[in-house]
């Protein structure tokens, strides 16, 4: 199950990433982040996290609503039978 969702996680940062020019090791930060909140709203693991320093400029050029949405979507597929 995590791989395939973290090749989903992967899929859908990088698409929401695209026209925002971010590098590589911002997106894995960000596709970490989103696994794992999915992982914890859908009730397999506690997940806690403070986004600091660059990880949260990543975030923010990321867009948290846009972040919302990818949890919100992992979460979702998580659910999916």
């Amino acid at each position: 199950m995590i791989e395939p969702l973290y090749d989903l996680s992967e899929e859908l940062i990088k698409a929401a990433a695209a026209d925002l020019g971010m590098n590589k090791t911002a997106l894995f930060t960000l596709r970490g982040h989103a696994t794992a909140s999915a992982l914890d709203r859908a009730g397999y693991v506690k997940y806690a996290h403070a986004m600091s320093g660059g990880s949260h400029v990543n975030l923010m050029r990321f867009g948290a609503d846009r972040m919302e949405r990818l949890i919100e979507d992992l979460t979702e597929w998580l659910k999916t039978p």
